[in-house]
């Protein structure tokens, strides 16, 4: 709603709320400083300084860490600068201290026509729940990064790699 009202009001038709504080271009100008004002407040009055990843990061924290921590087993939570936020394409809603809270963990790409030549996924912190696999965050900063893992469907190409077998 907020959107229309904005995009209606940009064209010349402001309605009785943009009206109440002054106007389309008014709202924009205090916008702007309201916005300017937050950003010195998270990260200084030196804007070259500024960086969206210090105050906008990602933290994996497994869902037993904290039962893990109490039992003496270390838990690595370390932060990384992530881009996005509620309203982009990379998705990744923050609190106020700036640590995403959600996002899309899995990203997958597939092309319909070419499936074992040109797809793609990434899934983060990385395939494996274990806290202590290699695997456990192994995709955390390229996911941050936007970077994306090819797939291997034809099976010539998926056997090529380690073979684990689980015996009961």
């Amino acid at each position: 709603m907020t959107d229309a009202m904005l995009l209606e009001a940009a064209a010349g038709r402001e309605n009785d709320w943009i009206k109440q504080v002054g106007g389309i271009k008014e709202l924009a100008i205090s916008s702007f400083i309201s916005a300017v004002q937050q950003a010195v407040d998270l990260q200084g009055e030196n804007p070259q300084a500024w960086r969206w990843g210090e105050y906008h990061r990602i933290r994996y924290t497994h869902p037993l860490a904290a039962i893990m921590k109490s039992l003496g087993i270390p838990v690595e939570e370390p932060d990384i600068p992530m881009g996005g936020s509620r309203q982009t394409v990379c998705l990744m809603g923050f609190d106020g201290s700036g640590v995403v809270g959600y996002g899309a963990p899995w990203r997958q790409v597939v092309d319909l026509s070419d499936l074992a030549g040109n797809s793609f996924d990434i899934v983060a912190p990385g395939q494996s729940g274990h806290v202590f696999s290699c695997w456990y965050s192994d995709q955390a900063v390229p996911h941050a990064a936007g970077e994306l893992c090819k797939q291997w469907f034809a099976p010539e190409e998926y056997r090529k790699g380690d073979l684990l077998v689980l015996h009961p």
